[in-house]
């Protein structure tokens, strides 16, 4: 039986090692997703669904490819709460940013203004020019479900206004893909041919 020479094994070992390093570091690089500044690509309005809840509120995105939007609240003069929503499903891992500032006419607390994500409800504001000191952030995954909220405890006095401006989506780097999988899987079977070899050589 032809056994291979220890220096061919050990070449084969550093010749796996090397390939497998190659694998790894092409499935670490970033995520071929790019960043994404206004409201574009992914989250293009086109992509988002206007969603009233006993409210006549609507979204104005007139400027939303420079990632700006006005999200205005219900006013039906029913005397009774309602909410509206402007909501999208991530379709990739994504960074979310942007900046906000609201407006009402109405009594401090009849009208709140914030972000959903995964319908759990996140108030920013309840007072007429209350505006963000810094960037609201967080990350969405594929399939989650995010957007704005404008609810109202009585549909009078005049809408609540969120006004949403520096929106962004930047790609969560470093997603792995299935390759990394495969080249372990093809490192351990270069092992065992290596190792299988080696037990030749001692018998």
């Amino acid at each position: 039986m032809f056994n291979a020479h220890p220096l061919v094994n050990r070449s084969l070992v550093r010749w796996s090692l090397a390939t497998s390093v190659a694998c790894i570091t092409f499935a670490s690089v970033p995520s071929p997703t790019l960043a994404l500044s206004g409201f574009t690509g992914d989250f293009d309005p086109g992509n988002w669904s206007l969603n009233n809840s006993n409210a006549d509120g609507f979204v104005d995105t007139t400027n939303a490819a420079s990632g700006a939007i006005n999200l205005f609240g219900g006013d039906n003069s029913s005397f009774s709460s309602g909410n509206t929503d402007w909501t999208t499903t991530a379709t990739n891992t994504f960074a979310v940013s942007f900046d906000w500032n609201y407006s009402s006419l109405d009594i401090d607390g009849q009208d709140t203004a914030g972000y959903l994500l995964n319908s759990v409800y996140n108030v920013l504001a309840s007072a007429d020019g209350e505006f963000s000191t810094s960037p609201v952030s967080f990350t969405v995954n594929p399939g989650d479900t995010f957007g704005f909220r404008v609810f109202t405890v009585d549909n009078s006095g005049g809408s609540g206004v969120l006004s949403v401006s520096n929106f962004n989506a930047e790609p969560v780097p470093f997603e792995f893909s299935p390759i990394l999988g495969l080249s372990i899987f093809g490192l351990n079977g270069l092992y065992r041919v290596w190792r299988k070899q080696k037990l030749n050589n001692l018998n």
